[in-house]
């Protein structure tokens, strides 16, 4: 499975989630919430088409650094040094479709089976949860 992929099977599961996809998971363990539609940080910002860019969300530092190693390009450089100066802001706008499936590929590409077995268990736990009215 590739992020194009990924991207079009959890467009789906959205609305169960809060209108958030579940986070991707690599082979090698890494995992990373990866989001785009109307409501993010990607181009375009439209439900359900093919994207050039993601909005990508990361809980640690050493993350975001994984990103930029696997390369940039001219119009990625003011994004890349926004988040180095401040880099708790733990969300990346508008990063290319390409850079982030080098990352992909720098882990080991994305593992689909602890992929779906995640969004299977995050489904079981929003559709048997009560939520608070």
């Amino acid at each position: 499975m590739n992020l194009k992929e990924y991207l079009l099977l959890t467009h789906y599961t959205k609305p169960l989630f809060n209108n958030m996809r579940p986070s991707l998971i690599c082979n090698d363990g890494f995992k990373m919430s990866v989001q785009a539609g109307s409501g993010y940080h990607c181009e375009p910002r439209e439900e359900n088409t093919e994207y050039t860019s993601v909005e990508i969300g990361f809980p640690h530092y050493d993350d975001i650094l994984a990103v930029f190693q696997c390369g940039s390009t001219e119009e990625y450089e003011a994004e890349k040094k926004y988040y180095l100066q401040d880099p708790l802001n733990g969300i990346l706008e508008r990063v290319p479709i390409e850079l982030v499936q080098k990352v992909i590929n720098k882990h080991g590409g994305i593992d689909k089976q602890k992929t779906y077995d995640y969004i299977e268990k995050a489904l079981k736990y929003n559709l048997t949860t009560e939520k608070c009215t």
